[in-house]
């Protein structure tokens, strides 16, 4: 029996702009609700335009006249390593406000603590490494491609996962000299306001980093839109995707995209099934099916689909739903009531063009769920690849499983969607892998695994699922600008005839 989740006292939080707190020049906040609980949480000052316009104006005095971007890389890098000992020093109060703000099981958060600090040493050392190009050009010419940071870059993060993607972005900028504003979800805005205390003790210099709060359609916007932005680097829907690139268009600034996704997990005859399937659960499942990455399609194979569907529905039922905070939950809420409807939606829909429920469906209600958002993992059988369901992406613990009869078949429901971010194949051929990873179109694929990210690995998608890389040093490198140098080294030239 899941004990009822505990309730504590809001929080009041201010904004971070040119190393300083402060409310918004409004006075207007927004509250933040407790998934689990329905109570109050958290409160953010409501920023706008004139927040944007101050953090800005603070990042590119950071940048055009301040000390970051005429560090050495080797101090840039000693700054790095402290912000990430910072971070996991404080593991265990950025756990619980990641717990608590998205609904996360607080395993799972401590675990994405884990991984952000893990990228930000990753970028400590690679601040140290970056390299152009040199080119004889000939007797007389030498050139030679220097990379420079990029400027002011403008970060709009998810709720998902609040920290981790606002860190998949920003050491590999500050690594190369860049300097940012943020502007997190209102719905998760706590880590990024944390971090930003936690890089000011490490000794990132003022203005470097920034964070506003606020609503996407005035924060968001007008941080997208702002002329003295050079790049923006957005995660989120394929449909706010799309709205980021037409405002971004204004000083043709650079646009790194990471969306949506609809992720085929695709399951051979000759997987390991007992494997396969706990992979299938977490692929599905794990932070409540929230994720771009999440394996909402699930293709297996004819011949072992009536067993394989037997296992997964029994395993399935035997997930803890419950309070995040508790270590025994294994799947906490939905981060908010609107994604309760939208997920509920979709579940109708899904029934509607006919497919089966085999089990879930339905939102949880009774003690301990009453005042939360709480919806089982929920599988839906008979599902044919051109329904809603196996098309669109609805962000929640709802899994479509559609049966192939062979490679052939099994690329073309992988590919028949718009999106192209994560698949994962299961086989023991090494064949049929191969030719599955080329045939595929993801910007990342799995072998007999399931997301494992990290830092050295670039990652983004395909198609409607982005453009641009984060992670690895090719993500360090998107937030640089290639100069061309050349060099005449002989004797005078004329430069006309005659």
């Amino acid at each position: 029996m899941m004990t009822a989740p505990t309730t504590l006292a809001p929080t009041e939080y201010q904004m971070f702009i040119d190393g300083a707190w402060s409310a918004a020049a409004s006075g207007e906040t927004i509250a933040r609700e407790d998934p689990a609980t329905g109570q109050p949480l958290s409160v953010y000052p409501a920023g706008g335009a004139a927040e944007i316009d101050r953090a800005v104006a603070a990042a590119r005095r950071a940048f055009d006249e301040g000390p970051w971007p005429r560090m050495t890389p080797g101090q840039r890098s000693r700054i790095l390593y402290k912000m990430a000992q910072g971070i996991r020093t404080e593991k265990a109060h950025l756990a619980a406000l990641e717990s608590r703000e998205v609904g996360k099981p607080i395993a799972s958060a401590e675990g994405e603590i884990e991984g952000t600090a893990d990228m930000i040493e990753f970028c400590a050392g690679l601040a140290r490494d970056m390299r152009g190009d040199s080119f004889d050009m000939g007797k007389d010419l030498y050139a030679m491609n220097m990379r420079e940071p990029i400027g002011v870059v403008g970060m709009i993060v998810p709720w998902n996962f609040p920290i981790a993607i606002l860190c998949q972005k920003l050491p590999w900028a500050l690594a190369v000299g860049c300097t940012a504003v943020a502007k997190p979800s209102e719905l998760t805005s706590a880590t990024a306001l944390e971090a930003a205390r936690i890089f000011q003790e490490a000794g990132l210099p003022d203005g470097v980093y920034n964070v506003v709060t606020g609503l996407g359609e005035t924060a968001g916007a007008a941080l997208t839109a702002h002329r003295d932005v050079d790049l923006i680097t957005f995660t989120g829907s394929t449909e706010v995707g799309r709205k980021v690139l037409q405002a971004a268009s204004g000083n043709m600034k650079k646009v790194l995209l990471e969306l949506g996704g609809k992720s085929p997990n695709i399951i051979f005859a000759d997987a390991d099934l007992e494997e396969a399937v706990e992979a299938a659960i977490f692929a599905s499942f794990y932070q409540t099916g929230q994720s771009c990455l999440t394996g909402s399609r699930l293709l297996v194979q004819a011949s072992i689909y009536d067993e394989f569907m037997a296992r997964l529905v029994a395993r399935t039922k035997e997930i803890r739903v419950g309070d995040p905070t508790q270590r025994e939950t294994q799947l906490g809420p939905l981060v908010s009531r609107e994604q309760l409807k939208r997920v509920t939606g979709y579940v109708q829909i899904g029934k509607q063009e006919g497919a089966r429920v085999l089990t879930g469906g339905e939102a949880l209600h009774g003690a301990p769920y009453d005042h939360g958002y709480f919806f089982p993992p929920t599988i839906f059988d008979a599902v044919q690849p051109g329904m809603r369901i196996a098309q669109e992406e609805i962000f929640g613990p709802v899994v479509a499983a559609i049966p192939f009869r062979d490679k052939e078949d099994a690329v073309r429901i992988a590919n028949g969607t718009s999106y192209g971010l994560g698949a994962a194949i299961w086989t023991q051929d090494i064949d049929t892998a191969f030719y599955m990873t080329r045939a595929v179109r993801s910007g990342t694929i799995w072998v007999n695994t399931y997301l494992n990210i990290a830092s050295e690995l670039p990652f983004g998608g395909m198609r409607e699922s982005g453009h641009g890389r984060e992670l690895g040093r090719v993500g360090m490198e998107e937030f640089t600008v290639i100069k061309t140098v050349q060099f005449h080294l002989g004797p005078k030239q004329k430069f006309f005839a005659g």
